[in-house]
C-alpha cells in the first residue's frame, strides 16, 4: 500500500499529517517508508519524530541540485565552468 502526506503550508500541517499517516501505518516492522522532503532541519525533525527509524531519507531534486552547486563552487571556484 502506498500513502502520500505533504503540504504548501506550515509546520504544523506537515506535523498532522504526518502524525495521521503513522498512525495509519501502525507498528509493523514490514512497513516500508520514503521520506522525501527539502533541506529544512525542521521537517526531517518532524520525520523523526512521527516515523519508524529505519525510513529512507531523500532530499528533493530541486534542494540536493542546489546543495550540489554549492559545493562545486566551493571546490572548483564561483567563476569555474
Amino acid at each position: 500500500m502506498t500513502r502520500y502526506a505533504g503540504t504548501t503550508g506550515n509546520a504544523q500541517d506537515l506535523s498532522r499529517r504526518l502524525y495521521v499517516e503513522a498512525l495509519k501505518m501502525g507498528p509493523s516492522e514490514e512497513t516500508e517508508v520514503v521520506a522525501i522532503g527539502d533541506g529544512a532541519h525542521w521537517i526531517w525533525n518532524e520525520m523523526d519524530a512521527m516515523l519508524p527509524k529505519g525510513r529512507v531519507e531523500i532530499i528533493d531534486f530541486y534542494h540536493a541540485s542546489e546543495k550540489l552547486w554549492e559545493a562545486s563552487r566551493a571546490v572548483f571556484g564561483e567563476e569555474n565552468p
